[in-house]
């Protein structure tokens, strides 16, 4: 499972576009693209064309196939939670949004409670099935007589 904050979501979505096996992402607090971050703090400058890494989740999260949390406080004043908001609608996989009331940039994971609690335990869940799936026994086949 991975978990990144902010520009590290960005970056988790592409490690689990290009490297796997990731069997879920918690994604907090994580922008649109960074021309769109760029966009909010230059309005008057054309920045899109100045960048060299777009990190552009929004293209990249529909091409995801695990289950994704999105977690984000309402009172973020760095990433505007509207960006949480457009990567949930865009991802096509299996996704819960959780919106944490009155916390900001840093605090929406540790004040999730128990909402973000059982969000994070049915990803694990998931999680367990996948790798399930995917692992061989290191056991073998069990013989009748062990049973």
């Amino acid at each position: 499972m991975l978990y990144e904050h902010s520009l590290g979501g960005a970056v988790a979505v592409e490690l689990a576009l290009r490297r796997g096996p990731a069997c879920g992402i918690v994604l907090e607090s994580t922008f649109t693209s960074m021309a769109d971050m760029a966009r909010l703090a230059y309005p008057m400058i054309p920045v899109g064309w100045l960048l060299r890494e777009r990190f552009d989740t929004l293209l990249k999260i529909g091409r995801l196939d695990l289950p994704i949390v999105f977690v984000h406080g309402t009172a973020d004043k760095e990433v505007p939670p509207a960006m949480s908001e457009s990567l949930y609608r865009a991802a096509r996989a299996d996704k819960q949004m959780i919106m944490v009331a009155g916390v900001g940039h840093e605090d929406a994971l540790p004040a999730g409670g128990q909402i973000l609690a059982r969000a994070i335990t049915y990803l694990g869940g998931r999680c367990g099935r996948r790798w399930k799936a995917r692992t061989p026994s290191l056991r073998g086949p069990r013989s009748p007589s062990s049973t």
